[in-house]
């Protein structure tokens, strides 16, 4: 099955009419907290490296002494453990807020289209309603995407495109494992992450209109657009995966 791109992106147009500046909120606010909680995450981050640095040297420093060779090694470690270490907290730190908040951003348009005049608050769910658990997932599926994304980053993103509908399913079901979630997206795309990618590329002319606005129509349309058309197609990924008995409907509870 090839996903109806064309209508997939009509039905994403429409739902933007009907859902203008609830939208357009949404995408607003969801880009103005990841944009602060980023700011203060990545200072904080960077300061806890530097200090946990400051002191792996002293210690390495007073075990060493003047063997400048060992020095040379052991700088050079202090380097590497430096970088493991800011790109372990900054993956943890970012599952925790904005990977949450975007899941929350993702569902809360795929909501929509069940519920007319859906709250805008409820972009803010998925830390209100298991948040551990969202944490958890969000952590798991972008340590898969970033361990991946070391083969040369194509299979990251392959691996990227494979686990696009965890925040989806989870909304759907938030009782099921996470583990079932990981295997219930891995399952649903496949035969689908050209699809996907194809539906991601057909808004390049969009998102290069918004670099040149200054993101102002990105928010205002491209963005909410964007979001609700791939709503729409994980609706027929999962239509698809239903009927093929890929998965079981059972394990799906719309809102």
């Amino acid at each position: 099955m090839r996903l109806d791109i064309a209508r997939i992106k009509e039905n994403a147009r429409v739902h933007y009419e009907h859902n203008k500046w609830n939208n357009a909120l949404v995408t607003f606010i969801s880009f103005m907290v990841n944009y602060a909680v980023n700011m203060l995450g990545g200072f904080a981050v960077a300061i806890v490296v530097i200090v946990v640095d400051i002191l792996f040297a002293s210690a390495l420093n007073s075990v060493i002494g003047d063997d400048y060779t060992a020095l040379g090694i052991a700088a050079a470690l202090a380097s590497v453990f430096s970088f493991v270490l800011l790109m372990a907290l900054s993956l943890v730190f970012s599952c925790m807020t904005t990977g949450v908040i975007n899941m929350g951003q993702f569902t809360w348009f795929h909501t929509s289209i069940y519920l007319e005049k859906l709250e805008i608050g409820e972009v803010f769910a998925p830390f209100k309603n298991g948040y551990k658990s969202n944490f958890m997932l969000m952590l798991r599926k972008y340590t898969f995407i970033m361990l991946w994304s070391l083969l040369l980053y194509i299979p990251g993103y392959i691996k990227m495109y494979e686990y696009s509908l965890v925040e989806y399913i989870k909304a759907e079901n938030p009782l099921l494992d996470n583990k079932r979630v990981l295997e219930m997206s891995s399952v649903m795309t496949k035969g689908f992450k050209m699809e996907l990618f194809l539906l991601d590329l057909s808004f390049m002319g969009w998102f290069i209109l918004t670099v040149f606005t200054g993101t102002i129509l990105g928010y205002a349309y491209v963005f909410p657009y964007y979001y609700a058309a791939k709503a729409f197609a994980y609706e027929e990924i999962k239509a698809y995966a239903i009927v093929n008995d890929i998965v079981n409907e059972k394990e799906f509870q719309p809102y």
